[in-house]
């Protein structure tokens, strides 16, 4: 089934747009997070991707970003982002669904899935269809430890010094022209997510990255971020490129010995510079996760 972009309003002031295509029926769900700057552009290539044809697919653009109506541009912030994601899920989900995050989506996906696994499944008021359990939560570059605060905290930093208009003003520049964008054609989307993005979520976002991440956690020592995935309770697999991943990162994951992926050749967009790979990993994993009796919240 093709692609079928639509708008799911998600409170009294903001109406998600959401590229949406129906799988089969009781097949499991996917969602896609975008990360900052971007909007649901970098998902859109996975629509046609044939290892995924019986999944719905669901790709969002987070308030602030692609086109999302926001009235009086309230947008960006990370817990804003949850509660969104959690009224879009609410309308158009039911049974398992995997998520899948990449980079500032995927601290999005973490606490998205953390608050799912706190509330108690809703009753069921509808007998054809089951509550929504999710089963499973591939992280590509996603937020994990201080280091992976790198456009963020150079965002911040120069709003500190009354400088955040310039900065934002080169950064587009150089994500949409120039050496960057020549070598990365893949990328391409980028330019026209960014052109879309509201700077003030923009600069939101990147405030509340650069704080969950530098935050330690006073029962674990270490960031806020990472703790919040480490306490996931839903089988997660971290997929990141032999190119871009931060050394601390990379540390995290091998010190907690946690399940990982890594896709050589591949930079900080492991799924589009490796789109195949990528796409047959995802369709893997979400047959594994939602063959399994998902995520036990009560535990």
């Amino acid at each position: 089934m093709a692609e079928s972009p639509l708008y799911i309003r998600t409170d009294d002031r903001t109406d998600l747009f959401v590229r949406a295509r129906q799988g089969e029926f009781d097949a499991p769900a996917v969602l896609f997070i975008h990360g900052l700057g971007d909007c649901s552009l970098a998902f859109a290539p996975f629509f046609a991707e044939s290892s995924l044809e019986r999944f719905t697919l669901l790709a969002p653009d987070l308030p602030g970003y692609g086109r999302t109506r926001v009235e009086n541009g309230a947008g960006g912030g990370l817990d804003g982002h949850v509660a969104h994601l959690k009224a879009l899920l609410a309308e158009t989900v039911a049974g398992k669904l995997v998520v899948v995050g990449h980079s500032m989506g995927g601290l999005v996906a973490t606490l998205l899935l953390r608050a799912l696994e706190r509330e108690d499944a809703p009753p069921r008021t509808d007998p054809l269809h089951d509550p929504l359990v999710p089963a499973g939560y591939v992280c590509v570059e996603g937020n994990l430890t201080a280091a992976d605060a790198f456009i963020s905290r150079r965002a911040v930093n120069a709003d500190e010094k009354s400088r955040f208009d310039r900065w934002y003003d080169r950064f587009f520049a150089g994500s949409t022209t120039g050496a960057w964008a020549e070598q990365n054609p893949q990328l391409a989307h980028y330019g026209e997510s960014l052109r879309l993005c509201d700077p003030a979520a923009f600069l939101r976002d990147c405030r509340d990255l650069v704080a969950w991440k530098d935050r330690t956690d006073p029962d674990t020592g270490i960031s806020a971020a990472g703790s919040e995935y480490l306490r996931l309770c839903v089988p997660a697999l971290y997929v990141y490129g032999s190119l871009s991943v931060a050394r601390e990162t990379r540390a995290f994951l091998a010190e907690h010995d946690l399940p990982r992926a890594e896709i050589p050749g591949a930079g900080h967009w492991t799924m589009l510079d490796a789109r195949a790979r990528f796409a047959s990993l995802l369709a893997d994993r979400v047959k594994e996760w939602t063959q399994a009796g998902g995520c036990d919240t009560t535990a």
